[in-house]
């Protein structure tokens, strides 16, 4: 059977997570309760047209997939998780993508901070730390040396974390 073409297949997108809680939860826990939740709020008809799936999580960050049409169902069901196995939790959407690297580069490795520390540049990105390797006028590249960005980042085939100076919060 030969494969659709890209205009035929379904869009999906990715929705970038924070989950807060109390204790560690895990993914196949939080994917249990995605799923109870959509099921309860759209029943079985709605929560499999939703389509949603948890491509990675990992930390309390995490992106989960959806059908294109259905992002506002899935940040309902997303919004109305408050326990995962008897701990509290809080799901929050961090932004939407239309492709995992997306996702990953605009919401998971957000919010960097550009230090300058001993004539290096030193970025600090939510808890990833690397160097700031090349500049061109507003780009920034970052070579990560935190091991789970090293790992997701190897999953889309890039090497260098993109940032602009709109990103950092404290230029010094």
């Amino acid at each position: 059977m030969k494969p659709l073409p890209p205009t035929l297949r379904e869009r999906r997108r990715y929705l970038a997570i924070e989950a807060y809680s109390e204790d560690a939860i895990s993914q196949s826990d939080l994917a249990a309760e995605i799923w109870n939740a959509a099921g309860s709020l759209f029943g079985d008809k709605g929560s499999s047209e939703c389509g949603l799936r948890i491509i990675s999580f990992k930390g309390g960050h995490g992106i989960v997939r959806c059908s294109g049409d259905m992002v506002r169902e899935a940040r309902a069901v997303l919004a109305t998780i408050t326990a995962v196995k008897g701990t509290r939790v809080g799901i929050m959407v961090r932004g939407v993508a239309g492709t995992i690297r997306a996702a990953t580069e605009k919401y998971i490795l957000g919010d960097i901070e550009l230090r300058a520390e001993t004539g290096e540049k030193e970025i600090r990105c939510s808890g990833i730390t690397g160097k700031a390797v090349r500049r061109v006028v507003d780009e920034i590249d970052i070579l990560s040396d935190d091991q789970n960005a090293v790992q997701m980042m190897n999953r889309s085939s890039t090497r260098y974390i993109g940032a602009t100076v709109f990103d950092i919060t404290d230029r010094r």
